[in-house]
Protein backbone atom coordinates (compact mmCIF):
# COMPACT_ATOMS: atom_id res chain seq x y z
CA UNK A 1 0.00 0.00 0.00
CA UNK A 2 1.43 3.47 -1.06
CA UNK A 3 2.92 5.52 2.00
CA UNK A 4 0.52 8.83 2.67
CA UNK A 5 2.35 11.91 3.32
CA UNK A 6 1.32 12.86 7.13
CA UNK A 7 -0.36 16.87 7.26
CA UNK A 8 2.73 17.48 9.59
CA UNK A 9 5.36 16.95 6.58
CA UNK A 10 2.98 18.28 4.05
CA UNK A 11 2.49 21.87 5.77
CA UNK A 12 6.50 22.00 6.44
CA UNK A 13 7.23 21.20 2.96
CA UNK A 14 4.56 23.46 1.87
CA UNK A 15 5.54 26.51 3.76
CA UNK A 16 8.92 25.79 2.79
CA UNK A 17 8.38 25.64 -0.50
CA UNK A 18 6.23 28.87 -0.03
CA UNK A 19 9.13 30.96 1.10
CA UNK A 20 11.71 29.63 -1.14
CA UNK A 21 9.64 30.96 -4.49
CA UNK A 22 9.13 34.33 -2.87
CA UNK A 23 12.50 34.44 -1.57
CA UNK A 24 13.76 33.49 -5.27
CA UNK A 25 11.19 35.59 -6.48
CA UNK A 26 12.12 38.74 -4.45
CA UNK A 27 16.09 38.06 -4.97
CA UNK A 28 15.63 38.17 -8.88
CA UNK A 29 13.56 41.32 -9.08
CA UNK A 30 16.33 43.20 -6.42
CA UNK A 31 19.04 42.15 -8.89
CA UNK A 32 16.40 43.29 -11.88
CA UNK A 33 16.17 46.75 -10.31
CA UNK A 34 19.73 47.30 -8.59
CA UNK A 35 21.28 46.51 -12.71
CA UNK A 36 18.35 48.90 -13.83
CA UNK A 37 19.40 51.46 -11.11
CA UNK A 38 23.01 51.22 -12.44
CA UNK A 39 21.71 51.46 -15.58
CA UNK A 40 20.07 54.48 -15.52
CA UNK A 41 22.70 56.11 -13.27
CA UNK A 42 24.57 55.58 -16.34
CA UNK A 43 22.74 56.88 -18.84
CA UNK A 44 22.36 60.14 -16.84
CA UNK A 45 26.21 60.41 -16.66
CA UNK A 46 26.48 60.31 -20.61
CA UNK A 47 23.67 62.64 -20.92
CA UNK A 48 25.71 65.47 -18.16
CA UNK A 49 28.46 64.31 -20.56
CA UNK A 50 26.96 65.49 -23.98
CA UNK A 51 25.61 68.41 -22.42
CA UNK A 52 28.74 69.40 -20.90
CA UNK A 53 30.34 69.27 -23.93
CA UNK A 54 27.11 71.11 -25.98
CA UNK A 55 28.05 74.20 -23.36
CA UNK A 56 31.46 73.79 -23.67
CA UNK A 57 30.80 74.40 -27.74
CA UNK A 58 33.27 71.25 -28.84
CA UNK A 59 32.77 70.43 -32.16
CA UNK A 60 32.22 66.59 -32.80
CA UNK A 61 34.11 65.69 -36.71
CA UNK A 62 31.92 64.29 -39.36
CA UNK A 63 33.97 61.12 -39.22
CA UNK A 64 35.93 59.25 -36.29
CA UNK A 65 35.37 59.62 -32.82
CA UNK A 66 36.71 61.76 -29.67
CA UNK A 67 36.80 60.70 -26.08
CA UNK A 68 36.03 62.28 -23.01
CA UNK A 69 35.72 60.88 -19.39
CA UNK A 70 35.84 57.16 -20.67
CA UNK A 71 33.11 58.18 -22.56
CA UNK A 72 33.12 57.41 -27.01
CA UNK A 73 31.15 60.12 -28.83
CA UNK A 74 30.61 59.95 -32.58
CA UNK A 75 27.98 61.31 -35.35
CA UNK A 76 28.06 57.52 -36.60
CA UNK A 77 28.00 54.42 -35.50
CA UNK A 78 30.07 52.78 -38.49
CA UNK A 79 32.99 55.16 -36.45
CA UNK A 80 33.39 53.33 -33.09
CA UNK A 81 36.29 50.40 -32.99
CA UNK A 82 35.05 46.91 -34.40
CA UNK A 83 34.17 45.58 -30.57
CA UNK A 84 31.24 47.81 -30.13
CA UNK A 85 30.15 48.22 -34.01
CA UNK A 86 29.92 44.08 -34.19
CA UNK A 87 26.49 45.18 -31.82
CA UNK A 88 23.57 46.40 -33.72
CA UNK A 89 23.11 49.66 -33.35
CA UNK A 90 19.91 51.22 -31.28
CA UNK A 91 17.09 51.57 -32.93
CA UNK A 92 15.53 54.16 -30.09
CA UNK A 93 16.30 57.61 -29.66
CA UNK A 94 17.36 58.57 -26.12
CA UNK A 95 17.11 55.10 -24.89
CA UNK A 96 19.89 53.03 -23.12
CA UNK A 97 20.88 50.08 -24.84
CA UNK A 98 23.00 47.67 -23.36
CA UNK A 99 25.65 44.56 -24.80
CA UNK A 100 27.17 42.13 -22.70
CA UNK A 101 28.99 38.42 -23.13
CA UNK A 102 27.17 36.96 -19.94
CA UNK A 103 24.00 35.23 -18.66
CA UNK A 104 22.33 34.08 -15.10
CA UNK A 105 25.23 32.34 -14.04
CA UNK A 106 28.78 33.64 -16.15
CA UNK A 107 29.61 36.92 -15.05
CA UNK A 108 29.98 39.16 -18.47
CA UNK A 109 34.00 39.90 -19.44
CA UNK A 110 32.66 43.38 -21.38
CA UNK A 111 29.88 45.58 -21.17
CA UNK A 112 28.89 48.27 -23.64
CA UNK A 113 26.57 51.02 -22.73
CA UNK A 114 25.55 52.80 -25.67
CA UNK A 115 22.44 55.59 -26.38
CA UNK A 116 21.57 57.45 -29.04
CA UNK A 117 21.25 60.92 -28.04
CA UNK A 118 19.14 63.70 -30.00
CA UNK A 119 19.88 67.01 -28.77
CA UNK A 120 18.40 70.52 -30.67
CA UNK A 121 18.28 68.30 -33.70
CA UNK A 122 22.03 67.44 -33.22
CA UNK A 123 21.93 63.37 -33.34
CA UNK A 124 24.95 61.83 -31.61
CA UNK A 125 26.26 58.57 -30.39
CA UNK A 126 27.77 58.00 -27.16
CA UNK A 127 29.44 54.91 -25.70
CA UNK A 128 30.53 53.73 -22.70
CA UNK A 129 32.36 49.96 -22.33
CA UNK A 130 33.44 48.36 -19.14
CA UNK A 131 35.73 45.36 -18.71
CA UNK A 132 36.06 43.04 -16.03
CA UNK A 133 39.85 43.18 -16.40
CA UNK A 134 39.91 46.68 -15.75
CA UNK A 135 37.58 46.63 -12.67
CA UNK A 136 39.30 48.16 -9.32
CA UNK A 137 39.95 45.98 -6.51
CA UNK A 138 37.78 48.11 -4.12
CA UNK A 139 34.75 47.08 -7.00
CA UNK A 140 35.64 43.91 -6.31
CA UNK A 141 36.13 44.23 -2.72
CA UNK A 142 32.38 45.42 -2.31
CA UNK A 143 30.72 42.88 -4.75
CA UNK A 144 32.53 40.17 -2.48
CA UNK A 145 31.37 41.85 0.38
CA UNK A 146 27.85 41.86 -0.68
CA UNK A 147 28.05 38.60 -1.60
CA UNK A 148 28.80 37.98 1.70
CA UNK A 149 26.19 39.65 3.31
CA UNK A 150 22.97 38.44 1.25
CA UNK A 151 24.61 35.00 2.12
CA UNK A 152 24.36 35.62 5.71
CA UNK A 153 21.12 37.16 5.62
CA UNK A 154 19.52 33.94 3.57
CA UNK A 155 20.94 31.88 5.91
CA UNK A 156 19.71 33.69 8.71
CA UNK A 157 16.40 33.77 7.28
CA UNK A 158 15.83 30.47 6.70
CA UNK A 159 17.18 29.26 9.86
CA UNK A 160 14.49 31.77 11.26
CA UNK A 161 11.64 30.82 9.09
CA UNK A 162 12.35 26.96 10.25
CA UNK A 163 12.07 28.10 13.58
CA UNK A 164 8.91 29.66 13.03
CA UNK A 165 7.53 26.04 11.48
CA UNK A 166 8.85 23.94 13.95
CA UNK A 167 7.22 26.25 16.59
CA UNK A 168 3.93 26.26 14.25
CA UNK A 169 4.08 22.80 14.00
CA UNK A 170 3.87 21.96 17.57
CA UNK A 171 1.26 24.39 18.14
CA UNK A 172 -0.76 22.63 15.97
CA UNK A 173 0.51 18.70 16.16
CA UNK A 174 0.54 18.56 20.22
CA UNK A 175 -3.75 19.43 20.39
CA UNK A 176 -4.24 16.74 17.68
CA UNK A 177 -2.23 14.37 18.98
CA UNK A 178 -4.37 15.32 22.60
CA UNK A 179 -7.53 14.72 20.14
CA UNK A 180 -6.31 11.62 18.72
CA UNK A 181 -5.69 10.19 22.07
CA UNK A 182 -9.18 11.01 23.78
CA UNK A 183 -10.55 10.06 20.74
CA UNK A 184 -8.61 6.29 21.72
CA UNK A 185 -9.70 6.43 24.98
CA UNK A 186 -13.92 6.54 23.96
CA UNK A 187 -13.29 2.87 23.11
CA UNK A 188 -13.72 2.42 26.58
CA UNK A 189 -18.12 2.68 27.44
CA UNK A 190 -16.97 4.33 30.66
CA UNK A 191 -15.52 7.31 29.07
CA UNK A 192 -18.30 8.45 26.61
CA UNK A 193 -19.97 10.52 29.49
CA UNK A 194 -16.96 12.44 30.56
CA UNK A 195 -16.40 16.13 30.08
CA UNK A 196 -14.58 16.76 26.88
CA UNK A 197 -11.25 18.31 27.69
CA UNK A 198 -10.35 22.06 26.24
CA UNK A 199 -8.16 21.06 23.04
CA UNK A 200 -6.70 25.03 22.77
CA UNK A 201 -8.58 25.37 19.39
CA UNK A 202 -12.60 25.96 18.86
CA UNK A 203 -12.51 23.75 15.27
CA UNK A 204 -10.75 21.09 17.32
CA UNK A 205 -12.98 21.55 20.55
CA UNK A 206 -16.39 21.01 18.05
CA UNK A 207 -14.32 17.70 16.06
CA UNK A 208 -14.08 16.58 19.43
CA UNK A 209 -18.25 16.98 20.58
CA UNK A 210 -18.82 15.53 17.15
CA UNK A 211 -16.44 12.67 17.91
CA UNK A 212 -18.04 12.01 21.10
CA UNK A 213 -21.82 12.33 19.82
CA UNK A 214 -21.42 10.11 17.13
CA UNK A 215 -19.77 7.35 18.94
CA UNK A 216 -22.23 7.57 21.77
CA UNK A 217 -25.31 7.14 18.96
CA UNK A 218 -23.23 4.24 17.70
CA UNK A 219 -23.01 2.65 20.82
CA UNK A 220 -26.77 3.20 22.00
CA UNK A 221 -27.52 1.68 19.02
CA UNK A 222 -25.49 -1.33 19.30
CA UNK A 223 -26.70 -1.47 22.95
CA UNK A 224 -30.13 -1.59 21.62
CA UNK A 225 -29.89 -4.38 19.42
CA UNK A 226 -28.05 -6.47 22.41
CA UNK A 227 -30.73 -5.83 24.70
CA UNK A 228 -33.24 -6.62 21.92
CA UNK A 229 -31.58 -9.99 21.13
CA UNK A 230 -30.98 -10.37 24.50
CA UNK A 231 -34.26 -10.35 25.82
CA UNK A 232 -35.92 -11.71 22.61
CA UNK A 233 -33.79 -14.94 22.69
CA UNK A 234 -34.57 -15.59 26.22
CA UNK A 235 -38.29 -14.98 25.95
CA UNK A 236 -37.92 -17.40 22.59
CA UNK A 237 -36.37 -20.09 24.93
CA UNK A 238 -39.55 -20.02 27.31
CA UNK A 239 -42.60 -21.25 25.07
CA UNK A 240 -40.10 -23.17 22.49
CA UNK A 241 -39.12 -25.30 25.62
CA UNK A 242 -43.04 -25.49 26.94
CA UNK A 243 -43.55 -26.64 23.30
CA UNK A 244 -40.50 -29.24 22.98
CA UNK A 245 -41.53 -31.17 26.43
CA UNK A 246 -45.49 -30.89 25.40
CA UNK A 247 -44.59 -32.17 21.95
CA UNK A 248 -42.49 -35.38 23.88
CA UNK A 249 -45.31 -36.11 26.40
CA UNK A 250 -47.86 -36.53 23.55
CA UNK A 251 -45.65 -38.52 21.77
CA UNK A 252 -45.12 -40.95 24.77
CA UNK A 253 -48.95 -40.34 25.36
CA UNK A 254 -49.71 -41.54 21.73
CA UNK A 255 -48.00 -45.04 21.81
CA UNK A 256 -49.50 -45.43 25.22
CA UNK A 257 -53.41 -44.85 23.62
CA UNK A 258 -55.72 -45.90 20.78
CA UNK A 259 -55.86 -44.43 17.28
CA UNK A 260 -57.64 -41.53 18.32
CA UNK A 261 -54.32 -39.85 17.65
CA UNK A 262 -53.16 -40.77 14.88
CA UNK A 263 -54.85 -37.80 12.77
CA UNK A 264 -53.19 -35.84 14.76
CA UNK A 265 -49.47 -37.03 14.21
CA UNK A 266 -48.87 -34.38 10.53
CA UNK A 267 -49.84 -31.50 12.75
CA UNK A 268 -47.48 -32.18 15.28
CA UNK A 269 -44.98 -33.47 13.13
CA UNK A 270 -44.89 -29.95 11.87
CA UNK A 271 -44.96 -28.39 15.36
CA UNK A 272 -42.01 -30.14 16.27
CA UNK A 273 -39.74 -29.22 13.22
CA UNK A 274 -40.61 -25.78 13.77
CA UNK A 275 -39.88 -25.91 17.27
CA UNK A 276 -36.50 -27.26 16.40
CA UNK A 277 -35.79 -24.54 13.99
CA UNK A 278 -37.02 -22.07 16.45
CA UNK A 279 -34.61 -23.50 18.73
CA UNK A 280 -31.49 -23.61 16.68
CA UNK A 281 -32.25 -19.72 15.90
CA UNK A 282 -32.66 -18.93 19.72
CA UNK A 283 -29.35 -20.64 20.33
CA UNK A 284 -27.13 -18.45 17.61
CA UNK A 285 -28.67 -15.38 18.72
CA UNK A 286 -27.22 -15.96 22.34
CA UNK A 287 -24.11 -16.93 21.17
CA UNK A 288 -23.87 -13.63 18.80
CA UNK A 289 -24.56 -11.81 22.16
CA UNK A 290 -21.97 -13.00 23.69
CA UNK A 291 -19.26 -10.41 24.34
CA UNK A 292 -16.04 -11.98 24.54
CA UNK A 293 -15.82 -15.42 22.47
CA UNK A 294 -12.08 -15.98 23.29
CA UNK A 295 -13.26 -17.13 26.59
CA UNK A 296 -15.38 -19.83 25.89
CA UNK A 297 -14.58 -23.14 27.61
CA UNK A 298 -13.29 -25.81 24.72
CA UNK A 299 -13.13 -29.73 24.49
CA UNK A 300 -11.87 -32.31 22.53
CA UNK A 301 -14.68 -34.04 20.09
CA UNK A 302 -14.71 -35.64 16.83
CA UNK A 303 -15.82 -33.33 14.01
CA UNK A 304 -16.87 -36.07 11.82
CA UNK A 305 -19.49 -37.57 14.89
CA UNK A 306 -20.89 -33.47 15.19
CA UNK A 307 -21.51 -33.92 11.19
CA UNK A 308 -23.09 -36.97 11.35
CA UNK A 309 -25.63 -36.33 14.46
CA UNK A 310 -26.49 -32.89 12.96
CA UNK A 311 -27.21 -34.19 9.84
CA UNK A 312 -29.55 -37.23 10.85
CA UNK A 313 -31.30 -34.74 13.42
CA UNK A 314 -32.23 -32.59 10.14
CA UNK A 315 -33.17 -35.50 8.12
CA UNK A 316 -37.15 -34.38 8.76
CA UNK A 317 -36.65 -31.19 6.78
CA UNK A 318 -36.22 -33.70 3.34
CA UNK A 319 -39.20 -35.57 3.95
CA UNK A 320 -41.19 -36.15 1.29
CA UNK A 321 -38.65 -34.71 -1.14
CA UNK A 322 -36.89 -36.81 -4.08
CA UNK A 323 -32.89 -35.60 -2.35
CA UNK A 324 -30.38 -38.16 -2.01
CA UNK A 325 -27.57 -36.82 0.66
CA UNK A 326 -23.59 -37.72 -0.19
CA UNK A 327 -22.02 -37.60 3.07
CA UNK A 328 -18.37 -38.27 3.83
CA UNK A 329 -16.83 -37.74 7.34
CA UNK A 330 -13.28 -38.84 8.56
CA UNK A 331 -12.04 -39.08 12.52
CA UNK A 332 -10.17 -35.48 12.99
CA UNK A 333 -10.31 -34.59 16.47
CA UNK A 334 -10.60 -31.11 17.37
CA UNK A 335 -10.24 -28.58 20.63
CA UNK A 336 -12.74 -25.97 20.08
CA UNK A 337 -15.88 -24.77 22.11
CA UNK A 338 -18.29 -27.64 21.23
CA UNK A 339 -21.70 -25.95 21.36
CA UNK A 340 -20.65 -22.95 19.13
CA UNK A 341 -19.11 -25.47 16.51
CA UNK A 342 -22.23 -27.77 16.51
CA UNK A 343 -24.33 -24.48 15.99
CA UNK A 344 -22.44 -23.29 12.90
CA UNK A 345 -22.99 -26.90 11.65
CA UNK A 346 -26.29 -26.95 12.29
CA UNK A 347 -27.39 -23.78 10.57
CA UNK A 348 -25.36 -24.97 7.47
CA UNK A 349 -27.15 -28.70 7.32
CA UNK A 350 -30.34 -27.05 7.80
CA UNK A 351 -29.99 -24.51 4.93
CA UNK A 352 -29.08 -26.65 2.43
CA UNK A 353 -31.93 -29.17 3.80
CA UNK A 354 -34.47 -26.40 3.76
CA UNK A 355 -33.86 -24.64 0.57
CA UNK A 356 -33.25 -27.87 -2.12
CA UNK A 357 -36.06 -29.86 -3.28
CA UNK A 358 -34.21 -31.99 -5.58
CA UNK A 359 -31.16 -33.29 -6.25
CA UNK A 360 -28.07 -33.71 -4.87
CA UNK A 361 -26.66 -32.66 -1.24
CA UNK A 362 -22.74 -33.27 -0.72
CA UNK A 363 -21.72 -32.80 2.70
CA UNK A 364 -17.83 -33.27 2.91
CA UNK A 365 -15.73 -33.35 6.24
CA UNK A 366 -12.18 -33.19 5.83
CA UNK A 367 -9.77 -32.56 8.53
CA UNK A 368 -10.83 -29.11 10.14
CA UNK A 369 -12.72 -28.10 7.09
CA UNK A 370 -16.17 -28.67 6.47
CA UNK A 371 -18.01 -28.62 2.84
CA UNK A 372 -21.66 -28.34 1.84
CA UNK A 373 -23.00 -28.28 -1.66
CA UNK A 374 -26.38 -28.29 -2.96
CA UNK A 375 -28.76 -27.73 -5.88
CA UNK A 376 -30.42 -24.89 -6.14
CA UNK A 377 -33.95 -23.81 -7.41
CA UNK A 378 -35.04 -21.08 -9.58
CA UNK A 379 -36.38 -19.31 -6.70
CA UNK A 380 -33.17 -19.86 -4.81
CA UNK A 381 -30.92 -18.27 -7.53
CA UNK A 382 -32.55 -15.34 -7.70
CA UNK A 383 -32.41 -14.54 -3.84
CA UNK A 384 -29.13 -12.29 -3.51
CA UNK A 385 -30.08 -12.24 -0.14
CA UNK A 386 -28.54 -15.92 0.52
CA UNK A 387 -30.36 -18.92 2.09
CA UNK A 388 -32.31 -16.90 5.15
CA UNK A 389 -31.47 -15.59 8.54
CA UNK A 390 -29.73 -19.23 9.33
CA UNK A 391 -26.82 -18.17 7.32
CA UNK A 392 -26.80 -14.67 7.85
CA UNK A 393 -25.96 -15.43 11.73
CA UNK A 394 -23.81 -18.08 11.05
CA UNK A 395 -21.86 -15.66 8.59
CA UNK A 396 -21.21 -13.30 11.60
CA UNK A 397 -20.71 -16.45 13.80
CA UNK A 398 -17.52 -17.30 12.46
CA UNK A 399 -16.49 -13.83 11.92
CA UNK A 400 -16.63 -13.48 15.58
CA UNK A 401 -14.85 -16.62 15.87
CA UNK A 402 -12.07 -15.56 12.99
CA UNK A 403 -13.42 -18.94 11.22
CA UNK A 404 -12.53 -19.01 7.17
CA UNK A 405 -15.94 -18.87 5.59
CA UNK A 406 -16.60 -18.82 2.27
CA UNK A 407 -20.54 -19.00 0.00
CA UNK A 408 -20.65 -18.93 -3.61
CA UNK A 409 -22.95 -19.74 -6.10
CA UNK A 410 -22.31 -20.72 -9.07
CA UNK A 411 -23.77 -23.41 -12.28
CA UNK A 412 -26.96 -24.12 -10.01
CA UNK A 413 -24.87 -24.93 -7.00
CA UNK A 414 -24.81 -23.21 -3.70
CA UNK A 415 -21.66 -24.21 -1.90
CA UNK A 416 -20.93 -22.68 1.48
CA UNK A 417 -17.01 -23.70 2.84
CA UNK A 418 -15.68 -23.28 6.46
CA UNK A 419 -12.69 -24.40 8.17
CA UNK A 420 -13.26 -24.44 11.92
CA UNK A 421 -9.58 -23.55 12.71
CA UNK A 422 -8.47 -24.06 16.73
CA UNK A 423 -8.05 -20.91 18.64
Amino acid sequence: MKKKLSLKLLLTLSVMLLVATLALAYSILSAHFFIRGLDTLTSAYMEKELIKLHENQLVIPEHGYITSNDFLIARNWEDFPVNITQHSPPQTWNTLEKFDDGNWFVTPENIVFAMHYNQQQDPIWIVHTLAKSETSSLVKHNAGQAKQILFIFGITALALIGLIIWLLNRQVTRPINSLWMWAQSMKETKNLNTAIPEFKYPELNKMAYLIRESIQTVHNAVEREHQFLRHTSHELRTPISVIRSNIELFRKLESKSSDNTRPYLPMVDRIDRASLTMKHLTETLLWLNKDDLSELPANSFRLGDAVNSLAQDMEYLLKNKPVSISLNTDGTTAHLPEIATRIVIGNLIRNAFQHTWDGDIHIKQSGHTLIISNNLTTEDQGDDLGFGLGLQLTQRLTHKFGWPYDAQKQKGQYTVEVTFSSP
